[in-house]
């Protein structure tokens, strides 16, 4: 039998299995090997819809869910919506320390940039400051107007010191750094260029921080 015979059989059988469990434990981590499976067979819309049908409605739902969650973006992906794959993952790098770096991965391998239209989906001022935090932690993005929105709308959020440490990083590569990942050696005239973007922008750090030290 060949492995793509193999793992189809696999999902159907578990897809059928699934209604037959009554017990939430059980369920919830059937349901995320199920999806495991449909992605694997390359069938993202099978994913959401076991998700929508076994994990969506848990009463009580474990790390497994946010695992799930994590691959429904995957799913969502696939199918092209970046948006709602961008809220999902923000959710999970917000709620789900084991997948934090796989949810940021896999919005960052694939060049998605922030988007916007995720604010619109969350449910209350938690979940915007959880888009904008995914949103500062990347490479290519300034996190301090994120940062600013995050303090705005919930100022004890977990994630602040998370991404303001993350952005002192950014700066410090940005003032010290003298190699490039992709370009290699840094010639002069750049090197002094991203010397000088980084001095006023500690300034600009030091000033957010002083103004949330009162808060």
């Amino acid at each position: 039998v060949s492995q793509s015979r193999y793992l189809a059989e696999l999902f159907t059988n578990a897809k059928a299995t699934l209604p037959q469990l009554k017990d939430e434990f059980v369920q919830e981590r059937y349901a995320f090997q199920t999806i495991m499976l449909a992605m694997m067979n390359d069938q993202p819309q099978e994913a959401l819809q076991v998700y929508d049908a076994a994990i969506k409605p848990l009463k009580k739902k474990t790390y497994i869910s946010d695992w799930a969650l994590s691959r429904k973006a995957g799913a969502l992906i696939a199918l092209g919506d970046s948006v709602q794959a961008y809220y999902d993952f923000a959710q999970v790098f917000d709620r789900c320390p084991s997948r934090r770096h796989a949810a940021d991965l896999s919005i960052r391998s694939r060049g998605i940039g922030f988007q916007e239209g995720a604010i619109a989906l969350c449910k209350n001022s938690h979940e915007k400051a959880a888009v904008y935090a995914f949103a500062a932690i990347k490479p290519s993005e300034e996190g301090l107007k994120f940062l600013e929105k995050m303090v705005d709308l919930d100022p004890t959020h977990p994630l602040i010191e998370l991404v303001m440490s993350r952005e002192i990083n950014k700066n410090e590569a940005l003032y010290y750094k003298q190699q490039d990942y992709w370009m290699g050696e840094l010639d002069a005239e750049k090197e002094k260029e991203n010397h000088d973007k980084a001095v006023p922008y500690w300034q600009k750090l030091k000033d957010f921080a002083t103004a949330c030290s009162a808060n």
